[in-house]
């Protein structure tokens, strides 16, 4: 059949650069197609296998405590009245905030989380997170360290707010601003 289809299309004078697609297309559609055979196959088996296997009693004691802790976990907005607990002070204390840090921040998470409204299912674990972040760190904007490469490391590489951090750490740390390279941020390179 899709011998017939390119023999039309050579005796129609169809340019050979248009039958080098259609021919790839054809090819293409029968990889995909055995792929979705294999894999209904493959689903088919996984499924039987399924059927006959018997739960186990830890398997169906993870279930239901998963389905307990989703019931036991109810969402909240943060208090207006809230404070940093004991234990949230010392969980920043562990990651190297010192107490006026703790204190700033403590505020800043207090009034983001009770203008904002957002629903919260642990305040504790929430704090955690808010100290974790990188966009809190240091009271600096994506920064955690002073070599920048957490920030690297995460979603912010290449962006222009990353570079223009870089820059102001520099400068601030004493190096010459025009010995900034843009090398590793190719993307703010205009196209030539």
């Amino acid at each position: 059949m899709n011998d017939d289809i390119l023999d039309i299309l050579i005796a129609h004078g169809v340019p050979g650069s248009v039958i080098v697609r259609v021919a790839k297309l054809i090819a293409e559609s029968q990889v995909n197609e055995s792929r979705k055979t294999r894999n209904r196959e493959r689903m088919q088996t996984v499924r039987a296998r399924a059927r006959t296997q018997v739960h186990t009693e830890t398997q169906e004691t993870e279930c239901v405590s998963k389905k307990e802790r989703k019931k036991g976990s109810k969402k909240h907005t943060l208090p207006e009245n809230w404070s940093l607990s004991e234990q949230d002070r010392a969980y920043a204390r562990a990651k190297g905030w010192v107490s006026d840090q703790i204190n700033t921040e403590g505020e800043r998470f207090r009034l983001y989380y009770v203008t904002k409204g957002t629903l919260i299912t642990d305040d504790h674990l929430c704090w955690c997170k808010w100290v974790m972040s990188p966009y809190r760190h240091n009271g600096k904007r994506g920064r955690g360290n002073d070599d920048g490469a957490d920030r690297r490391a995460g979603k912010k590489a290449h962006s222009i707010s990353a570079t223009f951090d870089d820059i102001f750490d520099r400068i601030e740390r004493g190096d010459e601003p025009g010995l900034v390279s843009f090398k590793a941020h190719p993307r703010l390179l205009p196209d030539r």
